[in-house]
């Protein structure tokens, strides 16, 4: 049975100069659910900034700007804590769309569980992605310099020209295809 202002985890509601048994404790705000939430904030701040101010970002490519910010937007997107649309001057439409995993610190190696939801986010992402339409573009954001994170990074790099072939062939085929029919 609980009472009102008390948790059964923490003791009851501090009063005027107290701390609660987390705080006594040295609790961090990242593993009690505060650090992940407040990290995605900052980096929805620059986004929204960009968008208050019409501006773009060096990740949106060739004078794009952002035209809205969406959070949270699964099951739409598989990678879903940040959607961002961008456009350029010209275009009516978004021709961009920027889905973003936000971790502060996420431990990308192979035995973590929370990694291979990750990634297997980021893989169903790629191979869902509509192929008309705007251009998707998948990213992790994480904070600060971190290994493991620059090492997938650099292997997302090397990846990407692949894709685009494999989409220029597929282009190559069916056009091919449809010349012979007619």
């Amino acid at each position: 049975m609980t009472q009102p202002g008390v948790d059964e985890t923490s003791g009851p509601d501090p009063g005027p100069g107290e701390e609660t048994v987390a705080a006594r404790a040295g609790m961090s705000p990242y593993p009690t659910g505060g650090g992940g939430v407040t990290f995605e904030r900052k980096v929805a701040v620059q986004y929204l900034a960009h968008l208050l101010v019409g501006d773009g970002a060096v990740e949106l490519g060739e004078g794009r700007a952002v035209v809205s910010v969406a959070f949270q937007q699964g099951p739409d997107h598989p990678v879903d804590d940040l959607v961002v649309h961008a456009s350029r001057a010209d275009e009516p439409d978004p021709s961009l769309v920027l889905a973003l995993a936000v971790r502060r610190a996420p431990d990308l190696v192979q035995s973590d569980d929370s990694t291979q939801k990750l990634i297997r986010e980021f893989v169903h992402a790629v191979i869902t992605a509509p192929s008309d339409g705007p251009s998707h573009r998948f990213a992790l954001v994480v904070a600060g310099g971190q290994p493991h994170a620059k090492q997938l990074a650099e292997l997302a790099a090397l990846a990407a020209p692949q894709m685009e072939r494999r989409a220029s062939s597929a282009s190559y085929a069916r056009r091919r295809s449809f010349n012979r029919r007619s």
